[in-house]
């Protein structure tokens, strides 16, 4: 029981019974009672937290006309229902809680809970009663439970109007008995992450015991420390996208917590209640013993923690297990959700320890039931599923399998034959790389079947610890191209052992499985009874046993090669056991080479494959072999793009090449970018139909998911293992988790050399008669910031004043705020020539349809007979004294010389075509944000500014127009909506939002034409917002962000679009682009 301050109580019951008396609402009161519970119960049980997060619980009842009611309780916790009026000694008011109170209660028997196991209160925070429940009429069939069901029994009451101890010792008594009851809490994913995850007191309170073990152990056992630190970093490390980095003894004691936390729960919810603390049980649940007694007998293996798990650091982790199952004890085993309930704890995990190859982020339980639910609505009639989850994490896709699995066949666990069992125990395999996310995935699965294990004999659960790309384990090197064809180089803790890769294949499973078995017994048999040396023909004997019980035909010299190994694997495995380094090697051997044994055995994927680009993937041993296999897959993209390969993409392809039978589906969480981005071309292009290792795919089903449920946007790819083009267009679906789906379609768009998978109907291939061929150019690297642009001022001689601009808080900040190089380099001199001072626009001058005035920039160049060149160092006294030491101060700023930065400025003769000094004035200069997520153009004819002077940086396309007409008509058409419609289906969008818009918009824009009559009506209207914006921009909201100062530039992109999309010309307008982008 937890004790009450009797203090804060006195305190409390003082303040409420004043204004429960003054009148105050019930809110009030509620409020008060939730500030002080965690006063009056310093502990802070689970409780006292369900309390306020159990707050306005939903619920739905039949009232007395025999309508459904959806209502809210006031607090829900566990399965006590409280309601809160305003002062209970009002009659009137009395009667309304009581019936709300009636109404909560039939609400709960609707939820499934027990008739007993229901408590009711009814409070103003000073009066309590308690409320028993009876059924007096059962509902009518179909029906549900409402108040004319039961009747309430009061069994309890206190006053807190009296305020001596004794009183308020009862107030406690009443709040631990009625609140906090054992067994009442219901248990799910979200209430075990709540409770117990990392960020919880209860978490704070027990980790430190478990960090004490892990550093006792390995500072007394320091070789066997080591060796496990050996083997974690050969493949867990791999999960870390910073390579192989020093062992992490915080990461490893984090998940012994979490694992002893599990194996407590997964053991209550199997016993259907808490397991009892007497005699062995804790410490035979830890070590898998209880399990294996139920008939679960690889559910706990002696992994990666095993020593941990037996004498003499299992006494110190039973006593906080003990801890920790006082605490369980909460939770209510008798209902248990049917997902997976580790999810949200591994999620935790990941973002606590940044550990990126966990199966990607938690998939949440409403989207693995669909897909698992469509998965097996592909399967043939005939077929039983036989599902593979190469990245299972805690194993929510394993749950849904089973759990559909049950109710699509109806098995019954009490008349389910022997062949019908071993199906469903083998209806879907689980792989991860996380020796953690398996363990989970495992208990998830245990708890799945647990209505079977009366009726079965001994249960295999197919969840494993191994690379699904079978491209490295912990005892083995990396491998790369077909295994089967090489022999295998095992390293027993600097032991070599050599294994046949022929074994690793489905026809051999058994053999393999016997081989490994049969040689740990015989190791530990000949280590405990001191045997001779190994003789070899003991070997050969024992080989030939084996291939003949396993019933497979090998060749003479696969036999020979078979026994070599043997005859070395032995002596190797007993000698381990000798010096008190075994334990663990079953473990790996049974697993890792498990994804080689089960190939091609499977009629369905199912997984959401870690999403990760190959770029991130920082000197780790993955990157490798994952580009090459990309490379070899033909989704390895040209250029630049090669390093945004994605993972996910790969392990797809590998995952259908390897496990997937012919003809056979899968169904992948990938990330959104697949649909537009240019690194998935090739993947859309299907060029892997036709690589070095083809793999057959055709892409069936796209989903679309709601943004909101992972980090970054994410779609459903459902396809068949058959060598054909994919549809075009594709089926597709919009799925949500509360309401009904909707069908769309996706066609594959062309735009040039690019493409995209579109649902939007409006979008079209653009292949020809492109803007394209104007030349947009982009604008020269006016760069570094902090060198070229300051405050200058014009003196009355004509020359400048030229002197920092503050970092912050002025109207020039935004030319230097974002500097990431020289930021402390400041200048403060006079008398600059006027010829180095240029108007420079950047991205933040330009808005929709607004051009700001241009910076002023310092520039160590000049013009001649219309070409732009460096200064002469040798010459720079000539330029005068401000000059000279301007520059001098800038070249030995950024290390350059004159030229040297002259060149960097001209990076790719960007800076050379912007020669304006003779340009027409009837011209116009076109210019284009270069980023942002959305197209942003405006306009200025060259007699409107100084050309001698103006440069444009590369945050800028410039086009230099022959007429207001073609300016207008190019300006008009890349501000509009129309065009956002069009390009955003060839815009990834990363989780920032949509990336840069760079290129796209002039590949859709048709070129001006003065003789198309809706050219000139685009035209026409652009003019007319123009004027319109020129009209009532002034003295509006909108006009403070036309200073760059004002705000980020998106910012003030996007509020200027929204005052324009307002304007009353903008519906003329945007109706003129439309027509001409065919929208």
């Amino acid at each position: 029981m937890v004790q009450i301050n009797l203090n804060a109580a006195r305190a409390f019951a003082t303040e409420a019974t004043a204004l429960m008396r003054a009148g105050v609402m019930e809110e009030v009161l509620r409020h008060l009672l939730s500030a002080n519970l965690p006063q009056m119960f310093p502990e802070k049980p689970w409780w006292i937290r369900e309390h306020s997060t159990g707050a306005e619980a939903n619920v739905h009842y039949i009232d007395a006309a025999g309508l459904r009611r959806n209502g809210f309780i006031d607090s829900l916790v566990g399965m006590t229902a409280i309601e809160y009026e305003r002062n209970l000694t009002v009659r009137a008011i009395y009667l309304e809680g009581y019936h709300q109170v009636e109404e909560y209660c039939s609400a709960l028997l609707n939820q499934g809970i027990a008739c007993n196991d229901i408590i009711g209160v009814l409070s103003d925070t000073v009066h309590w009663y308690a409320f028993r429940v009876q059924i007096t009429r059962p509902p009518m069939p179909g029906m549900e439970y409402g108040p004319d069901n039961i009747t309430l029994h009061e069994i309890d009451a206190v006053n807190l109007e009296d305020h001596t101890d004794d009183n308020l010792i009862r107030f406690g008594l009443f709040i631990n008995r009625y609140l906090g009851r054992k067994g009442s809490r219901r248990l799910s994913a979200l209430a075990l992450a709540t409770d117990m995850g990392f960020e919880s007191m209860f978490c704070a309170q027990n980790i430190t015991g478990f960090r004490e073990v892990v550093d006792a152990a390995f500072a007394e056992r320091p070789q066997y420390g080591n060796m496990i630190a050996s083997l974690w970093q050969n493949f867990v490390s791999h999960l870390e996208n910073n390579g192989r980095q020093p062992f992490n003894r915080t990461i490893y004691a984090n998940e012994l917590y979490m694992i002893t936390l599990a194996k407590l729960l997964c053991a209550n919810i199997l016993n259907g209640s808490v397991v009892r603390h007497e005699g062995d049980n804790i410490r035979n649940i830890l070590n898998g013993q209880w399990f294996r007694a139920m008939g679960f007998m690889n559910l706990v293996e002696y992994d990666y923690f095993g020593w941990l798990n037996e004498d003499p650091y299992i006494d110190q982790i039973v006593t906080i297990a003990r801890q920790i199952q006082n605490d369980l004890a909460a939770y209510d085993y008798s209902i248990i959700a049917t997902e997976d309930l580790f999810g949200p704890l591994v999620a935790q995990l990941a973002d606590r320890d940044r550990r990126i190859l966990l199966g990607q982020e938690y998939t949440p339980q409403w989207l693995a039931k669909k897909i698992i639910s469509h998965a097996i609505e592909l399967l043939p009639p005939s077929e039983f599923p036989s599902f593979v989850d190469m990245c299972c994490g805690s194993g929510v896709f394993i749950v849904e399998t089973i759990n559909q699995t049950i109710a699509r066949y109806n098995i019954i666990p009490s008349d389910c034959p022997a062949d019908l069992l071993r199906q469903l125990t083998n209806s879907v395999v689980g792989f991860d790389i996380d020796p953690l996310a398996v363990l989970l995935s495992k208990l998830n699965w245990a708890m799945a079947m647990r209505a079977f294990v009366p009726h079965a004999a001994d249960l295999v659960i197919p969840i494993y610890h191994a690379d699904s790309l079978f491209t490295v384990a912990p005892i083995t090197t990396l491998i790369e191209g077909n295994y089967e064809e090489q022999d295998l180089q095992m390293d027993f803790n600097g032991e070599q052992v050599t294994l046949p890769g022929f074994l690793i294949t489905p026809t051999n499973r058994r053999l393999f499985d016997s081989l490994i078995h049969m040689c740990y017994e015989t190791a530990k048999a000949r280590a405990r009874n001191n045997a001779a040396d190994y003789p070899r023909h003991h070997a050969e004997a024992f080989v030939a046993t084996l291939i003949r019980d396993a019933g497979v035909s090998v060749k003479a010299e696969q036999q020979e090669a078979i026994i070599t190994s043997c005859y070395a694997l032995v002596p190797t495995l007993e000698r381990l056991q000798r010096e008190g380094r075994n334990g663990i090697w079953p473990f790996l051997l049974g697993n890792s080479y498990r994804p080689g044994l089960v190939r091609g055995q499977f009629n369905a994927i199912v997984s959401n494959p870690p999403w990760m680009a190959m770029s991130k993937l920082a000197d780790n041993p993955y990157k490798t072999v994952l580009v090459s296999r990309a490379e070899r897959y033909g989704i390895k993209p040209a250029g630049s793009s090669h390093l945004h390969v994605e993972l996910a993409t790969v392990f797809l392809l590998n995952s259908v090449d390897k496990y997937l039978q012919e003809n056979a589906f899968c169904g992948f969480i990938m990330p959104d970018t697949l649909l537009n981005g240019y690194h998935h071309e090739p993947f859309r292009n299907q060029q892997f139909l036709n690589s070095d290792w083809q793999v057959d795919l055709r892409v069936n089903e796209i989903w679309e998911v709601p943004t909101d449920t992972f980090k970054n946007k994410a779609i459903v790819v459902f396809g068949q293992k058959v060598n054909n083009a994919n549809p075009n267009p594709i089926a597709g679906r919009r799925v949500h988790s509360e309401f009904a789906d909707e069908s769309c379609e996706f066609r594959l768009l062309r735009q040039g050399k690019r493409s995209a998978w579109s649902s939007n109907p409006n979008a079209h291939d653009i292949t020809d008669g492109v803007l394209e061929r104007i030349p947009f150019l982009q604008g020269a690297d006016i760069m570094p910031r902090t060198l070229v642009f300051h405050n200058v001022t014009r003196q009355p001689n004509g020359r400048w004043s030229v002197q920092p601009i503050p970092r912050q808080n002025d109207e020039l900040s935004y030319l230097v705020s974002d500097a990431k190089r020289y930021k402390e380099f400041s200048l403060n001199v006079r008398n600059v020539d006027d010829q180095f001072i240029y108007d420079c626009y950047l991205s933040n001058h330009i808005l929709p349809f607004y051009i700001c005035d241009a910076a002023k920039a310092l520039l160590p160049m000049r013009k001649e007979d219309g070409r732009w060149l460096a200064v002469d160092e040798a010459d720079l006294v000539t330029y005068g004294m401000g000059a000279s030491t301007a520059f001098k101060k800038i070249f030995t700023e950024s290390d350059e010389s004159a030229y040297q930065y002259f060149d960097r400025i001209n990076y790719r003769n960007k800076l050379n075509p912007q020669v304006f000094d003779s340009i027409d004035d009837e011209k116009q200069l076109v210019m284009v944000g270069a980023g942002g997520g959305y197209t942003c153009a405006s306009c200025v004819s060259f007699d409107q500014i100084d050309k001698a002077r103006t440069i444009i940086d590369q945050t800028i396309y410039w086009y230099i127009a022959d007429s207001e007409e073609e300016a207008l008509y190019i300006t008009g058409m890349l501000n509009s909506m129309a065009l956002d419609t069009i390009i955003a289906d060839f815009q990834p969008e990363g989780a920032m939002g949509r990336r840069h818009v760079h290129k796209l918009p002039y590949a859709v824009t048709p070129p001006f034409d003065d003789g198309n009559p809706a050219h000139i009506l685009v035209v026409e209207r652009t003019r007319a917002l123009i004027k319109n914006i020129a009209e009532s921009l002034p003295g509006s909201e909108a006009v403070r962000y036309c200073y760059p100062s004002s705000s980020t530039l998106a910012v003030r992109r996007r509020r200027l679009r929204l005052f324009i999309q307002n304007l009353p010309t903008s519906n003329n307008y945007e109706e003129a682009c439309r027509e001409v982008y065919n929208v």
